[in-house]
């Protein structure tokens, strides 16, 4: 554990280090003028970036798009996209309707909100549809059902 006298020592370098640098020597602290550039943390992070040494290309190839992508008509696509799960079901149908829709209207993204939630409820309906005991609840209340109708 370190004593209070090292403690406030280190505090004490840390205040000088943000310092104003010498060119703003005569400007008062409230100007709020940063410290020297070299000395901040995020300094190699202001540099422009720079391409790679050894890539063959500038711009990566263009995926070609396949029918039924839903994107903007005035958006380009990028360099890769994900084709994997395409929309489908009522969810995809939304998605579908929601992307006619230009994007500065409330109602698409209302729609695609709508669609996410249905895509949700889609998919819980097809994991339970797999279980054995959805079957047999399923049975269990066709069978309580056919009961009490025989007895009504």
């Amino acid at each position: 554990m370190t004593s209070l006298g090292s403690r406030m020592k280190l505090l004490e370098e840390a205040v000088n280090d943000l310092a104003p640098s010498p060119k703003h020597a005569g400007v008062s602290p409230e100007r709020a003028i940063d410290a020297d550039k070299a000395r901040r943390p995020g300094n190699p992070m202001e540099h422009e970036p720079a391409p790679v040494a050894n890539a063959h290309w500038l711009e990566p190839d263009q995926q070609p798009a396949v029918p039924g992508l839903l994107i903007d008509p005035d958006r380009k696509l990028t360099a890769t996209f994900g084709t994997q799960h395409p929309p489908r079901g009522l969810s995809g149908m939304l998605r579908r309707a929601a992307y006619r829709v230009p994007d500065y209207r409330v109602r698409r993204w209302a729609m695609l909100i709508l669609a996410d939630r249905i895509e949700g409820l889609e998919a819980t309906l097809a994991r339970s549809v797999k279980q054995p005991a959805t079957w047999l609840a399923i049975a269990g209340g066709v069978m309580l059902l056919v009961q009490l109708r025989r007895r009504a």
